[in-house]
């Protein structure tokens, strides 16, 4: 197998392996969430925005969900005054 042909099937493998590990799996996050839903109720919850679960708990299980971004915020980047040179 060339480099190239082996470099195109690892990120064929590593998306797959991406999709079974996140997306593959948000039944079973729904499932975690209910749980501690049950020993522990609450009202809202507060996750990453890459968490695939959020739609299915907001809709589900009826609670609110605020997606939270990880790294800087670009508009607060964006609006920041220049630094005179």
């Amino acid at each position: 197998m060339d480099t190239s042909t082996r470099f195109l099937a690892s990120r064929c493998t590593s998306r797959l392996e991406a999709r079974h590990i996140f997306v593959d799996n948000t039944e079973n996050f729904l499932e975690d969430v209910r749980e501690i839903d049950d020993s522990f109720p609450f009202v809202e919850l507060f996750c990453d925005s890459a968490f695939y679960a959020m739609k299915l708990i907001k809709e589900k299980l009826g609670k609110q969900v605020y997606a939270l971004e990880v790294g800087p915020f670009r508009k607060c980047l964006a609006s920041r005054p220049s630094q005179p040179t």
